[in-house]
């Protein structure tokens, strides 16, 4: 291997000379890639001309600290250093009362600590279940996730055991959140844990509120039932002699063992039927808060059979908004209110006071009938005004020909602002 690996570096040395370029012998590195880490005996050493080649068992390449091994534990550290040294920076920024704004807070974070996390992680994002055995020791772990599905509704928990290949998936009443399912697994599995005696275990979770809840010293009405069934099932484990810990890992971090968890996860889905497992209110919120949207959703679409016809055509049926279209647009009460009108068609034009009899006619002064449309494109009392409309949305890459509805349920700001603009101008009462 040392003699293939001279005769190579003699080829290349060669092309780079040949192209006036030079390799550094001195600051290279031979490095055997093993699964332990380290070899019997070490090779002759590899020749770079008449200089020796080192061999080593870790090297820094690029800002990378590569291991024999790949378990890329140096590496791990020195990122941990880094990314301390920038929490330490943001808890300065900050107290419960005072500080910087969170947003400012988290520029800060991401300038200062993302980056450590993003360069190389497609290279070292592997080693994360090296790293957690070698954190707890003869612990066995149990990896655990749930799936949700809405379409139909459907809930399954997964408990994958590694070290002794033990598989345990279900379902779980179809009304249960993502969160009460992922407490159910984690207790699984400490029950689990109990059953067989384990004298250590570690349950790894990619969801942090559910740890968290079981962290929390809190008791009292807010709490739900299956959290304090989940903490009851760890006090008993505990007092049996099962010492359990928990660590929160992200999900989908290519950890093998986590994958498996998630697909049974997902296997528990599709069992034939739900069991029925007592929860406490909480459990029933997200439905029926689900249910109460779903109704009122289908409620506001039949009533647009009769009225509100074109505000209906412009809303997206699938993904209804939750929060009003104004809501993160900071504009004085009275361009709002100009706006709303005409999105809901009530306002001052001629066809819409002739609908609600106030007027006689529904036509402009110019003979056309005088709703929305006639009065932003077509009539002719405001056509050099309309005509700069127009240049102007072209700016803004608007699709034209112009629809002016499609400009007044524009999500930009720009658009509607060219809109109040024009009204402004016109001399218009909305």
């Amino acid at each position: 291997m040392s003699d293939q690996l001279t005769d190579n570096l003699h080829n290349l040395n060669s092309w780079m000379n040949s192209r006036n370029l030079f390799l550094s012998p001195e600051k290279s590195r031979a490095i055997i890639f093993t699964k332990s880490g380290s070899i019997r005996s070490p090779p002759p050493p590899v020749m770079s001309g008449s200089t020796p080649i080192p061999w080593t068992t870790e090297h820094k390449y690029l800002g990378l600290h590569i291991e024999s091994n790949l378990r890329w534990r140096k590496h791990v550290e020195m990122i941990t250093g880094k990314i301390s040294m920038a929490n330490n920076i943001v808890k300065a920024l900050c107290g419960k009362t005072w500080g910087a704004h969170p947003s400012v807070l988290m520029g800060v974070y991401k300038v200062l600590a993302v980056p450590h996390f993003d360069y190389g992680c497609l290279v070292y994002g592997r080693c994360s279940r090296e790293l957690i055995e070698r954190r707890f020791p003869e612990h066995t772990l149990a990896f655990t996730d749930a799936s949700v599905s809405r379409a139909p509704d459907s809930v399954g928990y997964g408990v994958f055991f590694p070290s002794m290949a033990v598989e345990l998936s279900g379902r779980l009443p179809d009304h249960w959140s993502i969160f009460d399912a992922e407490l159910f697994a984690i207790g699984k599995a400490v029950s689990e844990a109990s059953e067989r005696k384990l004298r250590r275990l570690l349950v790894v979770s990619d969801s942090l509120s559910a740890l968290e809840a079981l962290k929390s010293n809190k008791f009292d009405s807010s709490v739900d039932i299956i959290s304090m069934r989940v903490r009851n099932t760890l006090y008993v484990a505990n007092s049996t002699g099962c010492a359990v810990s928990c660590i929160w890992v992200p999900s989908h971090s290519y950890i093998h063992a986590n994958d498996v968890a998630d697909r049974l996860a997902n296997q528990g889905r599709y069992a034939d039927t739900a069991p029925h497992i007592p929860g406490g209110p909480q459990t029933l919120w997200p439905r029926i808060k689900r249910d109460i949207r779903g109704s009122w959703i289908e409620d506001f679409l039949k009533s647009c059979i009769s009225r509100g016809r074109i505000y209906s055509l412009y809303v997206n049926h699938h993904n209804f908004p939750l929060s009003p279209w104004f809501s993160k647009i900071d504009k004085p009460r009275r361009f709002l209110i100009a706006v709303l009108r005409l999105k809901s068609g009530h306002c001052l034009t001629p066809a819409h006071l002739h609908r609600i009899g106030v007027r006689d006619s529904p036509n402009c002064d110019c003979g056309a009938l005088g709703d929305i449309p006639h009065i932003f494109l077509s009539c002719e009392k405001h056509v050099v005004r309309t005509k700069l409309l127009y240049d102007k949305l072209s700016v803004l890459d608007f699709p034209l020909p112009l629809n002016i509805y499609d400009a007044i349920f524009s999500t930009k700001l720009e658009v509607l602002e060219l809109l109040m603009q024009f009204v402004r101008e016109c001399g218009l009462t909305l």
